[in-house]
């Protein structure tokens, strides 16, 4: 009879996985870096008299031993992390689950189909970031059904697919299980139709309804603590004028994470003070009002701290090689710490919730929600009524005059 993953000592979970790993293409260096922090855990486990893991454990564990607090990002020790992930992983799927791999290969005889049904959704016109969600998803759902020796679409029952379900809550929220298993209940839809299973299992799975409310949005900073984390922004410095740029364009325009990393030259228009993208999530065109101070931040940036570089796009990382900026959570986490914004009582305190903020800000200003709607480049209306937590009559009341370019 197959082990149950969750009781799992601690040291039979540390040697399995370490196993897997060594048989499969992990590098020696890192295998030994993983075994260095599952070193450390051990000793302080058997400090604390616990011989079974749990996610509490290995998240108080990170912040204990290597000051990593749950939340928040901290590139330089990303194999730490990654080793108390391998723990949940191997413990909730039975498997070691690369994070990243240049073939992005599906294990046994799921790769052909995996592979079309990815590419169906690409010639569906999808964004190439909600493609890179729905691969991620079937890399987790076919490595899954492998560990429990589920090689072929044939061979899926729908007992493989509740244990599938019940690790999926173990290791998300609801909305992002929801959101997971729509597009398994869609691959096994396509499998079915494909003739790759004789029954169609998308019908009896088990729905998982999204169970986020608009009451617990919006997660926002005030107006106050937003100064107060510009204001530590040291101007005078490269850096700084890159990351000041950056954080008005979030601040006081409201674009995405990934829309401010992606920002071009050719999506500046000076002559008419616009900025004019294609928006990466939806890809639909928004053009905003370039406001002058974000204006002059950004040339300000251009002129005196950018470094020389090829890349297409503005903003760039200031250590070679100067490539687009992979990430932006640390810039704002750096100037919230520098700031001594707490950041305790914000449920989530990402870029994301700039966008929340300004969106909380133009509504307390009396802007219309179609206003605020054109402003954050959403499509559905009921989209930017969950970035508002405030009575839905209240907000068709309001029809004041924005000062942003909506139309284009």
């Amino acid at each position: 009879m197959e082990q149950n993953k969750q009781q799992m000592q601690i040291a039979e979970l540390v040697r399995a996985i370490t196993e897997e790993m060594e048989g499969k293409s992990y590098s020696i260096r890192y295998i030994n870096d993983i075994r260095r922090v599952y070193r450390h855990l051990t000793e302080y486990c058997e400090a604390k008299g616990q011989i079974y893991y749990n996610a509490v454990l290995g998240q108080q564990f990170l912040q204990d031993r290597y000051g990593i607090v749950f939340g928040v990002k901290e590139v330089m020790r990303s194999e730490v992390r990654r080793a108390i992930n391998m723990l949940s992983d191997y413990q909730n799927f039975g498997a070691v689950l690369r994070r990243t791999s240049a073939k992005r290969e599906f294990p046994g005889g799921f790769d052909g189909q995996a592979q079309a049904f990815i590419e169906s959704n690409r010639r569906r016109g999808l964004t190439d970031g909600t493609v890179r969600t729905i691969q991620l998803t079937l890399r987790r759902l076919t490595h899954y059904l492998a560990s429990h020796g589920v090689l072929a679409p044939a061979d899926i029952t729908i007992a493989h697919l509740n244990g599938y379900i019940k690790a999926t809550l173990c290791n998300f929220s609801n909305k992002h299980a929801a959101h997971d298993l729509r597009t398994v209940r869609r691959f096994l839809k396509y499998l079915h139709d494909n003739g790759a299973t004789l029954e169609d299992l998308s019908d009896s799975m088990i729905k998982v309804r999204n169970t986020s409310q608009p009451a617990h949005l919006p997660s926002t900073f005030k107006a106050d603590e937003i100064k107060r984390m510009l204001d530590a922004v040291d101007k005078d410095s490269p850096v700084g004028k890159r990351d000041y740029a950056i954080l008005l364009i979030a601040t006081k325009l409201g674009l995405r994470s990934g829309d401010i990393k992606s920002l071009k030259f050719e999506n500046l228009d000076w002559e008419n003070n616009a900025i004019r993208i294609s928006q990466e999530k939806t890809g639909e065109p928004l053009s905003l009002y370039l406001l002058p101070d974000v204006g002059w931040a950004i040339i300000d940036y251009i002129k005196h701290g950018r470094p020389i570089s090829d890349a297409s796009e503005v903003f760039v990382r200031q250590v070679a090689p100067h490539i687009q900026m992979k990430e932006l959570y640390n810039v704002l986490q750096k100037y919230l710490r520098l700031a001594k914004v707490p950041v305790e009582r914000v449920r989530h305190h990402g870029m994301h919730t700039l966008r929340h903020s300004l969106a909380t800000t133009l509504l307390e200003q009396g802007r219309s929600i179609d206003d605020i709607q054109a402003v954050l480049g959403h499509l559905d209306p009921n989209t930017t009524k969950r970035y508002i937590s405030m009575d839905i009559e209240q907000l068709m009341s309001c029809a004041l005059e924005v000062p942003y370019d909506t139309k284009g």
